[in-house]
């Protein structure tokens, strides 16, 4: 079973292979999932000092961009507050759908 703490963060392909995964892939897609995450909290961090927010979700692209433009003169900055939840969370759920199917090819 995956931990509750993480359920709502995973992708759904990845909670429906969860269980057919042995013990020993299980403890190991837990072990990547955790280590590379991303946190809902930092990423506001980030945003808040210097927009480094696509940085730190790993879009380099578009944090040049975002920089060029001064984060589309603000106007885009303050979009990207209301979007950050939802681009750590799809973050997350196509982490976790490449950590499965890592796991699963290499099991």
């Amino acid at each position: 079973m995956i931990p509750n703490a993480i359920r709502n963060e995973v992708s759904a392909v990845a909670l429906r292979k969860f269980d057919q995964l042995t013990e020993e892939q299980q403890q190991s897609f837990l072990e990547d999932y955790y280590r590379h995450r991303k946190s809902t909290g930092l990423a506001f961090l980030c945003w808040l000092f210097f927009g480094l927010h696509y940085a730190y979700l790993g879009r380099w692209g578009w944090q040049v961009v975002f920089w060029l433009c001064l984060g589309g003169f603000f106007l885009w900055w303050i979009v990207d507050l209301f979007r950050l939840s939802g681009m750590t969370a799809t973050y997350n759920g196509n982490l976790s759908t490449k950590i499965m199917h890592d796991v699963v090819s290499i099991g």
